[in-house]
């Protein structure tokens, strides 16, 4: 099993906004008619809406990827929901189901200053988790993981720089939402890709 290192704060840590979030806020909770996607949000909400309607009160719902949280927070007294990224700051979130119940789900955690990638464990088809276990170094700023799980073999990987490289790359990126704009690419050596291997006891 992964070795046991101190949970990220959840709840007693200051919310960090990261990349577009930290430029528009909680867009999807303040929503402004003339956004393109709009349209489009309102009906993929009404849609998602009816379908979580339909369940049985009390019914576990794992919402990986939830946005802002609306939907965990509209339904907490119904369902029993949660949300895997309940700030919003992890649009990487990997799912992998394994035997006997098993459900294991890693991100990275930009609820924090510097992201980390963190795993949480299921051993009842998703009705309950462990608390979150960080999978990344201390110190280094940790992004998109993938996951495997082949039994109870568990393999995660992902990419890795230092906080200095990190806070560099934040400070000097283009702002996207000029059509003009050009993103270019890293430094070949910043980043390293990092791969943790394990077995689930």
């Amino acid at each position: 099993m992964f070795e046991k290192r101190a949970p990220l704060a959840e709840s007693g840590s200051p919310l960090v906004r990261t990349g577009e979030y930290a430029e528009r806020g909680d867009y999807h909770r303040e929503l402004d008619p003339s956004w393109d996607y709009y349209p489009t949000y309102i009906a993929k909400l009404e849609a998602v809406r009816a379908w979580l309607d339909r369940l049985p009160a009390r019914t576990r719902v794992l919402d990986a990827g939830c946005g802002e949280g609306i939907l965990v927070a509209e339904y907490a007294g119904r369902l029993a929901i949660e949300g895997v990224d309940p700030n919003y700051s992890s649009a990487h979130v990997q799912l992998a189901l394994g035997p006997q119940g098993t459900v294991v789900t890693v991100w990275d955690d930009g609820t924090v200053k510097t992201p980390k990638v963190v795993m949480r464990v299921s051993r009842d088809n998703g009705a309950s988790f462990s608390p979150p276990t960080l999978v990344s170094s201390e110190g280094s700023a940790a992004t998109f993981p993938v996951l495997a799980l082949r039994d109870k073999d568990l393999t995660i990987a992902w990419s890795e720089q230092s906080q200095a490289q990190h806070d560099h790359a934040k400070m000097a990126a283009p702002n996207m939402k000029d059509p003009k704009a050009v993103k270019g690419l890293s430094r070949v050596g910043e980043s390293a890709v990092r791969v943790r291997s394990g077995r689930l006891n």
